[in-house]
């Protein structure tokens, strides 16, 4: 299964955490200009500039985010955590 990962969350992969598994492989999405429309178009609820491009790639790619963040509910993504 694919996902789109918060930083924290690649962090915590890169330390070996607990909450995390290490069989796991990584790929870069590159960002798109449908992601940079879709961010200018994002209500201001979250006015982090990063989160909100992860949360238009998100919507774009219609990818999961693994996020702590529960900031990012307030958008039509699917969060996991």
């Amino acid at each position: 299964m694919r996902f789109l990962l918060d930083t924290n969350v690649l962090l915590w992969f890169l330390v070996n955490h607990t909450r995390l598994t290490s069989n796991n492989s990584f790929r870069v999405l590159e960002i798109r200009m449908e992601h940079l429309r879709r961010v200018a178009a994002l209500p201001l609820i979250h006015r982090d500039p990063f989160d909100r491009l992860l949360i238009a790639q998100s919507n774009a790619e219609n990818l999961p985010i693994i996020t702590s963040d529960a900031a990012f509910d307030h958008y039509a993504i699917q969060r996991i955590w």
